[in-house]
């Protein structure tokens, strides 16, 4: 059971090396997903909530029930749930568009505007990389693994997958979503300041970063760790991507090993 988290991760990794397995298994939830999505969108916003939330309980309970069959079916899907690679790999077509000299295809990759500068676009992507990795793969690892004791660590995983991938038609489950989402950006912050503090890279900034009150409070984190933040020590490279998503991968590691010796005693 200690070990579902971490294989699921590399399983995730894995899968993401041969796209037509992981597209295949991941069509029919992505199938599912587009059309509540849609009936969601459709209906009075009362309605749309508890559609929202039946739907994210149904998801719940079909995961929580394939999981107990078998181990590996909790880890198979805990994999398709947590897309670390899917995430991490986003970024490095962002740097390869950057190295490339195609800095349009780049913004828009990002997710800015087209008249960005090259800076604009690495410090707009790491940003991205922040948000995104929380929301998509920190968050849900974690709360997976805080109920890996009951077994339910898949369940969870893809509860808050399916609450996430609803939440833009239902204003309630979106304030649930961002009640998980704002201590796991805390957390996932502290932990890249103290990985910027224990591999020698721009403490000072990062703690600094870290006492900033907004929701930007992880990307201010991540982009002073890489020296591109609010006192830039140099002038933004794509490299500084690569660094940032070996930054977020080291926190995830720290956090799960922490999270890990925590529920130690309770895992058989």
């Amino acid at each position: 059971m200690i070990f579902e988290l971490p294989l699921a991760l590399a399983l995730s990794c894995l899968l993401a090396e041969l796209p037509a397995i992981y597209d295949a298994l991941r069509a029919l939830p992505m199938r599912l997903h587009r059309l509540l999505e849609g009936r969601i969108a459709r209906r009075r916003p009362q309605t749309a909530s508890a559609l929202a939330a039946w739907a994210t309980l149904a998801c719940m309970a079909l995961a929580g029930a394939l999981g107990a069959l078998h181990p590996a079916l909790r880890v198979a899907l805990l994999a398709l749930a947590l897309p670390a690679r899917a995430v991490a790999q986003r970024t490095m077509d962002v740097r390869a568009r950057l190295d490339a000299g195609d800095v349009p295809a780049a913004a828009a990759l990002a997710g800015g505007e087209g008249n960005m500068t090259y800076e604009q676009v690495v410090r707009a992507a790491c940003a991205a990389l922040g948000r995104t990795f929380c929301s998509a793969v920190f968050a849900p690892a974690l709360l997976a693994l805080l109920l890996t004791p009951l077994r339910l660590g898949a369940a969870a995983a893809w509860a808050f997958m399916a609450a996430a991938g609803l939440a833009s038609g239902s204003r309630r489950m979106a304030q649930a979503v961002d009640a998980c989402l704002r201590p796991a950006r805390w957390l996932l912050a502290a932990l890249c300041a103290l990985c910027t503090a224990l591999c020698g890279l721009e403490m000072d900034a990062a703690l600094a970063a870290l006492r900033t009150p907004s929701d930007e409070r992880l990307a201010c984190v991540v982009r002073a760790a890489v020296g591109i933040g609010d006192e830039p020590t140099h002038a933004p490279l794509a490299g500084d991507l690569v660094q940032a998503t070996l930054l977020l991968s080291l926190a995830l590691s720290l956090a799960v090993i922490l999270e890990t010796l925590l529920l130690l005693p309770l895992m058989r």
